[in-house]
């Protein structure tokens, strides 16, 4: 589905991201982890093209998308849920919901986000900052649902949640996921990575250092110690 190639990505003169390389299966939950400033939601931007790469190529469906703009690439089925979740406090949840798409938001589209979040239905009228940090997240995951993509990037979607929250939002994901769309999540959160991906990369300085499985890593304090400083 998605193939990065050897990118390389700057922010003017600095060199972040030194020839990563890794790709994302159909129906894969992938999880990139490392310490902040290794280049984590760099890889998302590039992969967004909000900081498009200078050097190598990004592959998405077959068609090589490095030098695409973020809104052709929204329309391949490539959505985001960023850090922050960036919403807009005085829309309500479906006016939120309304900014996920190019066209008219259909019924069809809100049942399927619904179908997954529920909540929401309870709140489409309810302006956006008056909910809970939770329910903010939930909301920023449907934004990005609610155009039927092929892949979702999640930039730390667990972030500042209670650990009951963390559970609610693992098994929407996981539903997500049986929908039949691909995750990318970049995560702080060791034990949550490893419970909800499939595969998973380790990050340092830019470079992607280790790759496996969760299982794999779990048995590997070397790896966790080294690259997330996680001593078992």
């Amino acid at each position: 589905m998605l193939e990065v190639q050897d990118i390389h990505t700057y922010y003017g003169k600095s060199h972040v991201l030194h020839g990563i390389s890794f790709k994302i299966e159909t129906g894969e939950i992938l999880g990139i982890l490392g310490r902040n400033g290794v280049g984590k939601t760099t890889t998302i931007r590039s992969i967004i093209g909000l900081t498009p790469p200078r050097e190598g190529k990004i592959i998405f469906d077959g068609k090589d998308i490095t030098r695409m703009p973020a809104y052709k690439r929204a329309r391949l089925g490539i959505s985001l849920v960023p850090q922050g979740r960036n919403l807009f406090p005085r829309l309500s949840v479906r006016e939120n919901l309304e900014t996920g798409v190019i066209k008219k938001l259909t019924e069809e589209d809100l049942n399927r986000v619904l179908s997954v979040l529920p909540v929401l239905g309870e709140r489409l009228n309810q302006k956006a900052g008056t909910l809970s940090g939770g329910e903010q997240q939930m909301l920023a995951i449907g934004r990005a649902l609610v155009s039927n993509p092929k892949l979702i990037l999640m930039d730390e979607p667990f972030e500042g949640l209670m650990p009951v929250l963390v559970l609610k939002l693992i098994d929407v994901i996981k539903q997500i996921n049986k929908m039949g769309v691909s995750v990318l999540i970049v995560e702080q959160r060791v034990k949550t990575a490893l419970e909800i991906s499939h595969r998973i990369l380790l990050m340092e300085n830019g470079m992607i250092k280790w790759e496996g499985l969760p299982e794999e890593l779990s048995k590997n304090p070397e790896a966790l110690y080294k690259y997330l400083g996680v001593s078992v």
